[in-house]
């Protein structure tokens, strides 16, 4: 059984509907809080979307990811902001929450389903063979930290404030990731705001094996 390590909302969500033999999908939906921004659960290929569907309409708008294990992660009701071929990291972000297809309320349909084409209308033809999985947590899932594969590496931080910044800071700087004096000292000031976005161009001696992995700032 697969377990997905968090819903595709970042403050977190609950199950409104499960998986059952009718129903072989997770109905998430999120906070009333929540912008209704749709992220990643797990890495892969975009293999299609769907964009065009409007409410009531026979199926849903929705993002396709093929993993590494050439399953394929249905997100519908979400109104893309990736296209077929795109690279995915689990947290990036891939759409919208959309009342799109038949919905009455804001929510993802999360599907796993077998290696296909990966196209929508394949996905459309095989409900029945879609498989069950889990979450590893509905709770929020701030904050994550992804980097992009490259010479100079592109590392994007992303979090809300209410972790202990010092600890933050040291565990980046031990992963070598941080090496000039320059991104130590604007690490620090940039992690003082209630809620920031850096962008730092990490130069060529980055490891090209180092995707850089989601750093939970756990004490």
């Amino acid at each position: 059984m697969h377990v997905y390590p968090h819903v595709p909302f970042k403050y977190g969500g609950r199950i409104t509907t499960g998986y059952s033999a009718k129903h072989k999908a997770k109905d998430i939906t999120p906070r009333n809080d929540d912008d209704g921004q749709v992220f990643a659960v797990g890495g892969g290929t975009v293999t299609d979307t769907e964009s065009s569907m409007s409410q009531g309409d026979d199926h849903a708008n929705c993002v396709i990811v093929r993993g590494s294990d050439q399953l394929l992660t249905v997100y519908a009701h979400v109104s893309p902001s990736v296209s077929a071929a795109d690279a995915v990291a689990t947290g990036d972000k891939i759409g919208e929450v959309h009342l799109s297809g038949d919905s009455t309320g804001r929510h993802v349909h999360l599907v796993r389903i077998p290696a296909g084409d990966g196209s929508v209308q394949d996905v459309i033809d095989r409900p029945d063979k879609a498989v069950f999985f889990e979450f590893k947590t509905l709770k929020p899932w701030q904050p994550h930290i992804y980097g992009v594969l490259g010479s100079p590496s592109l590392l994007l931080l992303n979090w809300k404030q209410n972790v202990k910044n010092a600890n933050v800071v040291n565990r980046l700087r031990k992963s070598g990731i941080f090496r000039s004096q320059r991104h130590n000292k604007v690490l620090p000031q940039m992690l003082e705001k209630e809620c920031f976005s850096l962008s730092v161009f990490c130069g060529s001696h980055h490891p090209d094996a180092l995707l850089v992995r989601h750093l939970e700032t756990r004490t």
